[in-house]
């Protein structure tokens, strides 16, 4: 049976097929799902930087799949002691952290951006921010812990109580106005208000936070990561989320 594909789902598939990976037909349906399903509900048009990860390989991992020129200005990932199988890229809790080039002053609007990352480890060491960067108590984050959500260019982490029960799942913060932002965990949504104010000039990281030194190193395994320059209504955050975590079981990694 032919398999009709997105265009940039096809894309996507010759990039991984490029570094030496075998497809298969999981790899190109889940590129597909993501990809056409983020393009019907507008968030594939309103992101910087989408990583779906397949292909188990630093080099198969390393694609910004909206941009796919293995260039930095391409938001292309790097990653450093980063471990990378068909379950994503997870970091060691020590020293490992993947850099997506995403700059948080130059490439994400200091009132209009989202971040947001799955996670499929149920054992996280420690409970922490996964994903973002800290300017000594600037943070653009997305956090697993009861009393650190994740902040949003204020110097104070928002705080739902004992909201994670369960640390697997999708998490989306997103910036919505100067003095809001909005916390998707799995499927529900936590509003702050807090301050946008200007933060340091540094590129957003997965396993740890990027900033004058790495901070909140994690074992978190991400099988999914995205960053968008946009405003995202709260219908379009509880989407991307049914999105990503129904994708994530075509490759029996949820």
């Amino acid at each position: 049976m032919i398999l009709i594909i997105d265009p940039d789902a096809s894309k996507v598939i010759d990039a991984v097929r490029s570094t030496g990976v075998v497809i298969t037909r999981p790899m190109i349906e889940y590129a597909h799902y993501i990809i056409s399903n983020m393009k019907a509900i507008g968030t594939w048009q309103l992101s910087n930087a989408v990583y779906g990860f397949v292909g188990g390989t630093a080099d198969s991992h390393k694609w910004n799949w909206k941009d796919l020129r293995d260039v930095d200005t391409a938001f292309r990932m790097t990653f450093t002691n980063m471990s990378h199988s068909s379950n994503g890229i997870q970091g060691n809790s020590t020293d490992a952290f993947a850099d997506t080039k995403v700059n948080g002053i130059t490439d994400i609007p200091l009132n209009t951006n989202f971040m947001g990352m799955y996670n499929s480890n149920a054992s996280l060491s420690p409970i922490t921010a996964i994903m973002g960067y800290n300017d000594t108590g600037v943070q653009l984050s997305v956090g697993l812990s009861n009393s650190n959500l994740g902040a949003n260019h204020t110097g104070n982490a928002a705080n739902a109580g004992n909201v994670v029960n369960n640390l697997k799942g999708f998490r989306l913060n997103y910036r919505v106005s100067n003095t809001q932002f909005k916390h998707l965990v799995n499927g529900s949504i936590y509003p702050f208000t807090s301050t946008a104010i200007t933060r340091g000039d540094f590129t957003i990281t997965i396993g740890a936070l990027n900033g004058h030194f790495k901070i909140a190193f994690n074992n978190a395994i991400v099988p999914f990561a995205i960053i968008g320059n946009q405003v995202l209504t709260d219908t379009q955050a509880l989407q991307q989320s049914q999105i990503v975590t129904n994708a994530q079981l075509i490759l029996n990694r949820a």
